[in-house]
């Protein structure tokens, strides 16, 4: 199947109703939609990264809690033993939205992410991370790229999780309001 070109605000939108079909709260799946999407926009998996965590049942809300504690511990180093790329996802929204500078490093890798984006490069495994203030921090160099494609298969996962949350159509529903208008996201 030929990729699929979506734009960043279609992944995250899919991916957070996706999650919520799948049985995540909706706090959780926020945070998950938003780390899809910054994987995305730097160009990595970030659809089938949450697609395969939905299908193996990662305890997602502990992948947050995790990225929580780096917080809640600065300068303190935090072992991340599985779902790095997800975790690492989860840190650069955090990085943007609290100004913080996140180190991940692994036996054969290493990455910077904070508020301007992301240096080096992230790799699998396990990995220790520490969390430090970025007031002083300079501009990275990981640019964001303008536009991914996404695997078929990955994306028709997600859009049937999606319509897991969605009103069963029937007259009723819809003259009270439910369904699409002119999109589905409205």
């Amino acid at each position: 199947m030929d990729p699929l070109p979506v734009s960043f605000n279609e992944i995250e939108t899919t991916s957070r109703k996706a999650l919520i079909g799948s049985g995540v709260d909706p706090g959780t799946a926020a945070d998950v939609a938003a780390a899809v999407r910054w994987l995305c926009e730097y160009g990595r998996d970030g659809v089938g990264t949450v697609v395969a965590a939905i299908q193996t049942g990662v305890d997602l809300a502990a992948v947050v809690r995790a990225v929580d504690t780096a917080i809640a511990e600065e300068g303190d180093v935090v072992a991340v033993q599985d779902n790095v790329l997800l975790f690492a996802g989860l840190c650069g929204p955090a990085a943007e939205v609290f100004g913080v500078r996140f180190e991940l490093t692994a036996a054969d890798w290493s990455a910077a992410i904070g508020p301007s984006g992301v240096e080096g490069r992230i790799g699998g495994g396990a990995a220790s991370v520490r969390m430090t203030a970025a007031a002083s921090e300079t501009v990275l160099s990981g640019a964001r790229v303008t536009q991914i494609a996404v695997s078929q298969a990955n994306w028709n996962v997600l859009v049937a999780l999606a319509a897991r949350i969605y009103v069963p159509s029937s007259a009723h529903s819809r003259a009270s309001g439910a369904g699409a208008g002119l999109s589905d996201n409205d």
